[in-house]
């Protein structure tokens, strides 16, 4: 039987990081920084879960959380990145991120770029 999830948050001087819980097992984490790279937005810079959770939505919901520290915070808009990361890409669309064309690609040459507009939302 699988226990239910818990997500906490963490502020920092710069940005907010999650946590996502099993028991007393952190299992995945997430972050946003502001964006250096566009006006008014948060970068979701990094998240990972390990591989005995995947398939539980958590990148999802994590993605979730993030989006409504954005809107809190005044950003228009969350931008970043992904390489060769299938699932990862599969769950930005399902969340309504966008594919977008940056003026000034910052990763990978092989880089993915998504954006999704908080405004209204």
């Amino acid at each position: 039987m699988r226990r239910s999830l818990a997500v906490r948050s963490f502020r920092f001087s710069r940005g907010a990081w999650w946590l996502a819980y099993d028991g007393a097992e952190p299992v995945a984490f997430a972050g946003v920084v502001p964006a250096t790279r566009a006006r008014n937005a948060g970068y979701f810079c990094r998240v990972g879960v390990l591989r005995s959770h995947r398939g539980r939505a958590l990148q999802l919901r994590l993605m979730r959380a993030i989006e409504s520290h954005g809107r809190r915070t005044g950003w228009r808009s969350i931008i970043s990145d992904t390489t060769a990361n299938v699932a990862s890409a599969n769950n930005f669309i399902k969340a309504g991120y966008e594919l977008y064309a940056p003026e000034a690609p910052w990763a990978w040459p092989n880089s993915l770029y998504w954006r999704k507009c908080l405004l209204g939302k």
